[in-house]
């Protein structure tokens, strides 16, 4: 529902609005539901890509150790660059 009362994509969807078609809230309807529906089937995606990754992670140690010790590099990283 965020997405539709982003008053962005608000302005970016009246620009395919033409006014002397059909009634103006149909079209709203329809771009509106046409950008929801993509972003449902894209993060979608995302997020099945992104537990199937992970579950072969998990099924390969050394991948998920290297992972570790970049996410502690990183966090000395950030910890030595705020002091």
């Amino acid at each position: 529902m965020n997405r539709l009362t982003n008053p962005k994509s608000l302005l970016f969807i009246s620009e395919f609005i033409d006014l002397t078609a059909s009634p103006v809230w149909l079209q709203l309807h329809v771009l509106c539901s046409i950008q929801k529906l993509t972003g449902i089937l894209f993060l979608g995606s995302v997020t099945m890509a992104s537990g199937t990754f992970g579950n072969w992670l998990g099924k390969h140690f050394g991948f998920t150790s290297f992972t570790g010790v970049a996410m502690i590099g990183l966090c000395i990283r950030m910890f030595v660059g705020l002091m």
